[in-house]
């Protein structure tokens, strides 16, 4: 997500405890908060991702509720961002641990829709990819049968 956001122009900041920040991620096109309310401060969309509880075994944060404490996304989020700004989770959410219901299903979240679209978008993405690469064997074949014809 960076990457593709930073290449359309977006500003894109990252918020996340230090245990759980990549060590690449300061060299990256991006803004690297350890506080959740400093990246929303003024933004147009705030996206949470899911936290893999499954590897809290490791001890990446004290717990789940100081996590959700310290970087849930929650009204005070809201009232930082834009009063426009939308809400987006890729999905599947952890309801109380990256946002609240509540935020969830607010009337600026639009996650239905992009958990709805994400199949269609990424198929879409991928067909774009594959036509790019056979066109550019297809370019290299009619190059090398010119340059076959050209050497007889």
């Amino acid at each position: 997500n960076v990457w593709s956001l930073s290449k359309a122009g977006a500003e894109v900041r990252v918020a996340a405890p230090p245990t759980m920040t990549p060590r690449h991620l300061e060299q990256m096109p991006c803004i690297v908060c350890h506080d959740v309310r400093e990246a929303c401060e003024g933004v147009d969309v705030i996206m949470g991702l899911r936290v893999q509880l499954e590897r809290q075994r490791s001890a990446l944060f004290p717990s789940v509720n100081e996590y959700a404490h310290f970087f849930g996304i929650d009204a005070e989020c809201l009232e930082l961002a834009k009063p426009d700004a939308i809400i987006m989770h890729p999905g599947p959410c952890n309801h109380g641990v990256e946002m609240p219901t509540y935020i969830h299903e607010h009337e600026r979240s639009v996650i239905h829709e992009q958990v709805a679209n994400g199949v269609a978008v990424r198929m879409a993405v991928l067909f774009l990819l594959n036509a790019k690469r056979n066109a550019e064997r297809a370019e290299l074949e009619l190059l090398e049968i010119q340059s076959d014809q050209s050497d007889r």
